[in-house]
């Protein structure tokens, strides 16, 4: 049986090593570490809040700008709607573009806020793997090292007839097999794996690079809009650009709010946009992490050595002697040559034959 627990010690520190490196989770996990930084502040509660907020505020301004504000007031420019949509394409193309691509953009932004909102959970629970005091870094290199110590291990119970060996092998099969389920590492794999899956269409290349090209058009279509053509309809009403927003915003009041904010919305969308960017490559590996395969890593192997060394443990008492009690058993003392009478030996020839002493028995 020691044999036996040698060898599941011998295995399972093997797989802890060569682990790692097959899956090579140390660049991967490096990578993932780099992406949950660089994510995490875009994940708080009060951040994902804010960005509905603003995209919510932008979203409204834009809507009722182009359905509502601007086709009541052609009339006063004396104009038809489809008149100043014309002007409007002629002579401010990129309001017109923004303009055009505006609810298409609006409609696939929400889906990313919404997306980011439902996996919120998901992103905390996978940002507290292995545990929300290690980065994931440590891992391979735990895996590693606990690899080498049961290899250790695993040598010494076959070479050593001693207890202890054995006892410390079946120590550390048990904290592989309870640690994960102490620090919740099936339920933060699983939830890892989920959230990974549901971004695995959104941080690519190509995503990235045409969310580059809707924050691009919004930022010339917002640049426009406040720097040229409000002045420009303002000058032809007599009205300074404050006025005109005034009027804009009568029975329109996303208007009034959100158009001297789309600036600033823009501007935080810009970051989410960099960040995005930034995040391709680094999810290209991250995505590679076995996540749902770890844990069988540690808790069916733990499970086997604790059951190993029990066996081992169990068949070593067996085999133990166990020793007969003593027994005292009362030997007559041999009594001592001084203490035998002797008869004396008569010369012949004398009073009589020649006798011998012998003991007296």
């Amino acid at each position: 049986m020691r044999r036996i627990c040698s060898a599941v010690a011998v295995v399972v520190g093997v797989i802890l090593v060569i682990a790692p490196v097959t899956t090579r989770l140390f660049d991967r996990t490096s990578a993932a570490q780099r992406l949950t930084d660089r994510i995490r502040p875009a994940m708080t509660t009060a951040s994902l809040d804010k960005l509905r907020q603003d995209f919510d505020t932008g979203r409204s301004a834009g809507t009722e700008l182009i359905n509502g504000a601007l086709p009541a007031l052609a009339p006063r420019l004396g104009q038809t709607p489809d008149q100043l949509n014309a002007s409007i394409q002629a002579n401010y193309p990129d309001v017109a573009e923004g303009f055009r691509q505006f609810p298409g953009i609006a409609s696939k932004v929400d889906g990313v806020l919404t997306l980011f909102e439902k996996d919120q959970a998901e992103f905390h629970a996978a940002d507290t793997t292995p545990t929300s005091w290690l980065p994931f870094t440590v891992g391979p290199w735990l895996m590693v090292l606990f690899g080498l110590a049961l290899i250790g291990m695993g040598l010494l119970v076959l070479r050593s007839g001693r207890t202890w060996p054995v006892v410390a092998a079946g120590v550390a099969g048990l904290a592989l097999a309870v640690g994960p389920l102490a620090v919740s590492f099936p339920h933060k794999t699983s939830q890892s794996a989920a959230l990974v899956d549901d971004l695995r269409p959104l941080i690519t290349r190509p995503t990235a690079d045409a969310v580059k090209g809707w924050q691009a058009t919004m930022e010339k279509m917002t640049a426009q809009l406040q720097g040229q053509m409000l002045p420009a309809l303002a000058a032809q009403l007599n009205e300074t650009p404050e006025q005109l927003t005034a009027t804009l915003a009568t029975g329109h009041p996303a208007v009034a709010s959100g158009l001297p904010r789309l600036g600033a919305v823009f501007t935080d969308f810009a970051d989410k946009t960099k960040r995005l960017d930034a995040s391709v490559g680094d999810f290209a590996k991250t995505k590679e992490i076995p996540y749902r395969t770890l844990p069988w890593l540690f808790i069916p192997p733990g499970v086997a050595l604790v059951l190993g060394s029990a066996a081992a443990l169990a068949a070593g008492r067996r085999r133990s002697p166990v020793p007969e009690p003593a027994v005292t058993v009362a030997v007559p003392a041999e009594p001592s040559p001084a203490a035998v009478p002797a008869v004396a030996t008569v010369p012949a020839g004398a009073d009589g034959p020649a006798v011998r002493a012998v003991p007296n028995t």
